[in-house]
């Protein structure tokens, strides 16, 4: 019976993940020059929780305290996302880590289901080849 639960919350009435694509072709992050990415129709958050992933064409790994990653060939890299609502307010992720490959740029405290997010804008202490980014909306258990 509780296995029929948990597989009715993950499949849609409690759990679920949305992955909206902001960026698919590839790119190069600059230090100097964040890479800003208009979002049109805007992003808002819409499950419980709301993260950037990014796809890095390198080979890396996350390091606590999650705020940067180790990136082969570099070493110590902080990566963050800013996202711009409409009206101007900005929301930086606050945590690194990885997920299905990823880097997860997650925001602690979540950020307000009611703003739209106009923009995204990635910095980087490092160049960095991105292959994608996306917006991943879920339902944490």
């Amino acid at each position: 019976m509780i296995a029929l639960i948990v597989l009715i919350w993950g499949c849609g009435l409690g759990g679920g993940a949305i992955d909206i694509s902001i960026m698919e072709s590839p790119t190069q992050l600059a230090p100097s020059t964040p890479l800003v990415v208009d979002c049109d129709p805007p992003l808002q958050r819409t499950l419980r929780s709301g993260s950037i992933f990014v796809d890095l064409d390198h080979q890396w790994h996350p390091e606590d305290p999650w705020d940067f990653i180790i990136v082969e060939g570099i070493g110590e890299v902080e990566i963050s996302a800013i996202l711009v609502s409409s009206t101007g307010i900005e929301y930086s992720s606050s945590i690194a880590g990885r997920a299905g490959g990823f880097l997860n740029l997650r925001f602690e405290p979540e950020v307000p289901k009611a703003i739209e997010f106009s923009a995204v804008r990635l910095e980087s202490s490092a160049p960095m080849r991105i292959r994608s980014i996306s917006w991943y909306l879920y339902n944490p258990l």
